[in-house]
């Protein structure tokens, strides 16, 4: 070629090697590269190519942290707004239902008072048939007590019976170990309706933050509401059936 030195110019936003001729090369970096071709010309072209994977993986990383920084920011944000929406529910809670039994007030307050007898009609009686019970105090007496401990269907609590008029009231202390710990207020209230007997089974107590959380998903009323339907429906077909005996 004119019997000039043959030189390859390297054009950074290309990439693309061109041949020149003359003494000067472009500055590339501040660098002033004069490279034959060939074997040299092989090895800048390596060279170029490492150092444009190594900007792509710098940018790659670059781009992985700002996106798992708005993932990290996305989370605690919904989990915020959770936390917040929770903090905003009832402070108390309270599930009622009630049955009308053809059976006289006596009949129904004498397998309420009495937790042995729970067994007969309770809706979690059956959830786990080798679960510990112990019985504590004098059946039907303020005072006596009822503590389980079963499978994680059942749980494990304590009822313990607070307050009795005969034939109209009962309440009780539940206190809930696990699947979660709570304690809330029991009451049976019995009233005449007809020739039977109306009984209100009631529960109340307080939200902690946890409670608050799980009722924003659950609703306590429906959650639990089913169990007591359930629970009355089982007490009036035990008492008038030995009502009808």
């Amino acid at each position: 070629m004119d019997g000039k030195a043959c030189t390859l110019q390297i054009y950074p936003p290309s990439s693309a090697f061109r041949l020149t001729g003359g003494k000067k090369c472009p500055v590339f970096h501040g660098l002033v590269p004069k490279i034959r071709r060939g074997a040299e010309a092989r090895l800048a072209r390596l060279a170029f190519d490492a150092f444009r994977a190594t900007l792509r993986r710098y940018r790659g990383l670059a781009g992985s942290i700002a996106m798992l920084t708005y993932v990290l920011l996305l989370l605690l944000g919904l989990i915020g707004g959770v936390v917040a929406a929770a903090s905003l529910r009832p402070d108390s809670f309270s599930i009622s239902r009630n049955s009308i039994i053809d059976a006289p007030a006596a009949d129904v307050f004498e397998s309420i008072g009495d937790f042995h007898k729970w067994e007969e009609w309770s809706p979690w009686a059956k959830l786990d048939p080798n679960a510990k019970r112990i019985f504590d105090g004098v059946p039907g007496v303020v005072g006596s007590s009822f503590e389980w401990a079963g499978n994680a269907k059942l749980g494990a609590g304590r009822m313990t019976l607070l307050e009795s008029v005969r034939d109209e009231m009962l309440r009780m202390r539940l206190t809930l170990k696990r699947p979660i710990k709570a304690t809330t207020l029991v009451t049976f209230a019995l009233s005449p309706e007809g020739a039977g007997t109306r009984l209100v089974w009631s529960m109340s107590g307080k939200h902690d933050i946890f409670g608050k959380l799980f009722a924003l998903f659950v609703d306590p009323d429906k959650f639990c509401g089913k169990d007591f339907e359930r629970g009355l429906a089982n007490l009036k077909k035990l008492v008038e059936t030995r009502q009808a005996a």
